[in-house]
């Protein structure tokens, strides 16, 4: 499991199933017609308390210390185990 903390989230565990897939030696990767940042296919790669915050202008100020869903994509160490 990885560990991550949100200002806005209490400590929690969280389990990317790419990932889970990935420690068993098979390729990886997402495909999808929505946007990469869409709820759908992020919930591969990224956890947000709300699924409608795919970029920071989406984050509310009281939440601003939040990771987006873009910045998770583009900051996962794990990424680079994924085609997209």
């Amino acid at each position: 499991m990885y560990l991550f903390t949100y200002s806005c989230i209490l400590l929690v565990r969280l389990f990317y199933a790419l990932i889970h897939v990935y420690s068993t030696g098979k390729s990886v990767g997402i495909i999808t017609t929505a946007r990469i940042t869409h709820a759908t296919p992020s919930a591969l790669y990224a956890h947000v308390p709300e699924r409608d915050w795919e970029a920071d202008s989406d984050i509310p100020d009281t939440q601003s210390k939040c990771s987006d869903i873009a910045r998770q994509l583009l900051e996962n160490p794990n990424m680079d185990k994924v085609q997209v």
